[in-house]
């Protein structure tokens, strides 16, 4: 989407309607069936900011529903800059630097709807933004080109993969390392699937070359 030109409200009005919907298919059921065991105390407006995904307290893996259909709003606008990688990059470094020193002046209360939705945005839309990038200037084509052996190397995978979530389990400075490990994730992801998959990933000949290749290493090191 974020390659497309020509993006409209219209556009962007469908995405809403089908994300909605979906989301809907879920809550609904799920909500009503908490509500007539007893797991919820019924309430009209908890139940209303619910459903349009403002608050997550029925469920709360679906706090990202709301953060994803605000993003998408702001890709209407997003969409409109026409910059080169160079003024896109410097354009990012920019918004980072104000979404950060603007989330620490203001201090914004998790506990108050509008503002948590504000500081989700503040915290997320340079990763959000990172995306768009990646997608307009073909990034990951551009890297498939340049440096193709980072989806050739069978080795790299597993490093690709639990470097990031090391990273973001012991280093949770949220919105920032991201901006590195989600990359780095997703070129993982792909050199999997670009060797033929998990189940051949995993195969005989692949564990042990990428064992051996570990052996030959850590001898190397010590």
């Amino acid at each position: 989407m974020a390659k497309k030109e020509g993006i409209t409200w219209r556009i962007i009005g469908k995405r809403l309607k089908k994300l909605y919907l979906s989301f809907w298919w879920v809550a609904v059921p799920f909500i009503t069936i908490g509500c007539i065991i007893g797991y919820y105390a019924f309430n009209a407006e908890t139940v209303f900011y619910n459903l349009l995904g403002l608050t997550a307290s029925c469920n709360g893996e679906w706090w990202f529903f709301s953060l994803y259909a605000e993003l998408l709003v702001l890709f209407y606008f997003i969409s409109k800059i026409k910059l080169g990688w160079k003024g896109y990059l410097l354009l990012m470094l920019g918004l980072l630097i104000f979404t950060r020193a603007l989330n620490g002046v203001l201090r914004l209360d998790d506990g108050i709807i509008v503002e948590r939705h504000l500081k989700m945005l503040l915290i997320d839309l340079n990763v959000f933004m990172l995306g768009c990038f990646f997608a307009k200037f073909d990034i990951f084509g551009w890297l498939n080109e340049q440096y193709f052996w980072l989806y050739k190397k069978t080795w790299l995978a597993p490093l690709f993969i639990l470097i990031p979530i090391l990273v973001r389990a012991y280093l949770p400075l949220i919105g920032i390392t991201e901006l590195l490990i989600v990359p780095i994730f997703c070129v993982g992801i792909v050199n999997i699937c670009k060797t033929g998959g998990v189940k051949s990933y995993f195969s005989l000949e692949n564990i042990q070359r990428t064992f051996g290749l570990s052996i030959h290493s850590s001898f190397f090191i010590f």
